[in-house]
This record gives C-alpha cells, sequence and structure tokens, in this order.
C-alpha cells in the first residue's frame, strides 16, 4: 500500500488552507534595520484565496507563523482570512515576539498593505498584519 499526502483541503467542510497552496511560515524581521526576510508567499496566498473563490468557501486559514508578503494582498468579496492568535496591527517594536499568526507585508511604504476588494462579508481575524 503506497501513502499519498494528505492536505487539509481533503476534509469535507474545511476551509481553504495556504499551506496547501505553497505557503511557507519561514518569514522574519529584523530590529533596527526593518529587514525583512523569507519565503514570498503572496503568490501562495494569491493562489488560495482564488480557489476559495472558485469552490464557494468562505475562509482561507493561515496556521500560525511569519509569513511574508512581497506586496499588496487582494482579499474580495465573501472572504475572510483567518489566523491563529490575537490581532495587533502597527509598528513591529523591538524585541517584542507576537504569538500566533503574523504577515510581514513588505510593499512599498506608500502602498496599502492590504486591499478588500468588496463590501461584504470580507474581513480578517485572529492575526497580526506589519508593513
Amino acid at each position: 500500500m503506497s501513502l499519498t499526502k494528505a492536505s487539509f483541503s481533503m476534509i469535507a467542510g474545511a476551509a481553504v488552507n495556504v499551506l496547501d497552496h505553497g505557503a511557507v511560515a519561514d518569514g522574519s524581521w529584523t530590529a533596527g534595520t526593518s529587514t525583512v526576510a523569507g519565503t514570498d508567499n503572496l503568490a501562495a496566498f494569491n493562489a488560495a484565496i482564488a480557489f476559495a473563490v472558485a469552490n464557494g468557501k468562505g475562509f482561507v486559514y493561515v496556521p500560525s507563523g511569519q509569513y511574508r508578503l512581497s506586496g499588496k494582498l487582494n482579499i474580495p468579496a465573501s472572504i475572510t482570512l483567518a489566523g491563529d492568535g490575537n490581532m495587533k496591527y502597527g509598528y513591529f517594536p523591538a524585541g517584542l515576539y507576537i504569538a500566533g499568526t503574523i504577515l510581514l507585508i513588505n510593499g512599498a511604504a506608500s502602498d496599502d498593505c492590504i486591499a478588500f476588494n468588496g463590501v461584504s462579508n470580507i474581513g480578517l481575524r485572529d492575526m497580526s498584519v506589519f508593513n
């Protein structure tokens, strides 16, 4: 008998998981230099969101960890990004460790880091966002 890699999306009714679309939670931020490093997860997040829209899923699950995104994340109507942890926002203070799901978005300073493209049932839940 051979084994096949299981994914979260194989569970009936499960939310779409960014890990199933190639996301890697290896992001880091260096205090003092404001250097953000790690895998660029923008394409994986966009793929998970597109899959959720195409399959009528309302939630995209982002497990605990730090995810680097190289630019703006566009979230369409009827989609909620849901993470693990208490939501925080603003400046990522030196030496402060925040557990849970953290999005490190390092787009242009004058650019919004997240765009909500719709008017209903859209949002973020249980994650921190730093730009």
